[in-house]
């Protein structure tokens, strides 16, 4: 059992006072050692073959990532999670732009990793297909036939 448990409300802030006393101490007590510089982590680089982000989506991708954003909407409320944690919007803006139209492609888009892929990627894929920007060609009298600008 911890001894802090038994301290009274005003002991334990006391106590953390008198903590926070000696480490500012301890930290502004002239050394005789020479200050080491901190070195900096390496700056990890982007992985090669990554699509890079988008900052901004045309009219033409504006229906695929708003599909793309309430889908996340969705699965963020059933999981009970927020919905960046499933993909942030630049994520979601990199596949509204760049259409991916299998799982390798989709493994360009930043944001995108092997467990997210094997989770999301066939109604990723479908809803991107569904939101394919379609022209009518007319055929003859009354008959029409919807052709993908994509293809």
């Amino acid at each position: 059992m911890s001894h802090l448990l038994l301290l009274s409300a005003n002991e334990k802030i006391a106590l953390f006072d008198e903590i926070v006393r000696l480490l500012l101490e301890k930290n502004t007590v002239p050394s005789s050692e020479p200050k080491r510089r901190l070195e900096k982590p390496p700056v990890r680089k982007p992985s090669s073959g990554k699509y890079e982000h988008v900052s901004s989506i045309s009219p033409k991708d504006e229906t695929c990532f708003h599909l793309l954003k309430t889908w996340r909407n969705k699965v963020a409320v059933d999981i009970g999670i927020p919905a960046y944690m499933i993909f942030d919007n630049k994520t979601l803006m990199s596949m509204a732009h760049y259409r991916p139209q299998n799982e390798e492609d989709l493994l360009k888009i930043k944001g995108m990793g092997r467990e997210k892929l094997g989770k999301y990627s066939e109604t990723i894929l479908n809803i991107i297909k569904r939101s394919e920007p379609s022209t009518k060609r007319f055929l003859g009298s009354n008959q029409l036939e919807y052709v993908s600008d994509h293809e």
